[in-house]
């Protein structure tokens, strides 16, 4: 939900700037957000049925078919926190003219905005690698981890350099 916030954050501030720009189109922006903000509604609530059939997996009695059950539960249980970091990272990367060319009267707003993807996609990430802890699937874990490595190693440096710009345009 947190990333549902901070695209709800970027609609606004693409609806409050629309009408000062003909170099970016807004609309768009406003279209692919609240996409986004739907997109991230519907995976908190598949993120919850997935821990929940986790949790159902204890209560079935101790050997093969509650293990082969828990691991297919487990590789569930992080499709959604998974898909929350590649979206929130894909979104990340077009929050540029949000901060730059966005209503200078909003501009906090994107600076916000910025923050909870951060939290959404380093919040999603503890998410993934308690699941992978538990999940004997080697192969799957390395590709797992190899996919949002990348992601998490740029995410200071982006978002950092997002909000330098955003104190900038509030000086």
């Amino acid at each position: 939900m947190t990333a549902a916030q901070g695209v709800a954050l970027l609609a606004m501030v693409a609806r409050l700037t629309k009408t000062k720009s003909t170099v970016i189109d807004w609309q768009q922006h406003i279209i692919e957000m609240d996409a986004a903000r739907e997109t991230f509604g519907n995976l908190a609530t598949e993120d919850a049925l997935a821990f929940n059939e986790v949790m159902k997996t204890y209560s079935l009695p101790k050997g093969d078919e509650r293990t082969q059950t828990m691991q297919k539960a487990l590789k569930s249980a992080l499709q959604p926190p998974l898909k929350t970091i590649l979206l929130t990272n894909e979104i990340l990367s077009k929050l540029i003219p949000y901060i730059e060319a966005g209503n200078k009267n909003v501009i906090t707003d994107s600076g916000i905005a910025v923050a909870l993807m951060r939290a959404a996609i380093e919040s999603s990430a503890y998410n993934v690698e308690i699941n992978l802890k538990f999940i004997q699937d080697k192969d799957f874990v390395k590709e797992i981890r190899e996919k949002i490595k990348p992601i998490l190693e740029g995410l200071e440096k982006s978002c950092g350099h997002m909000s330098e710009i955003v104190y900038a345009r509030i000086s």
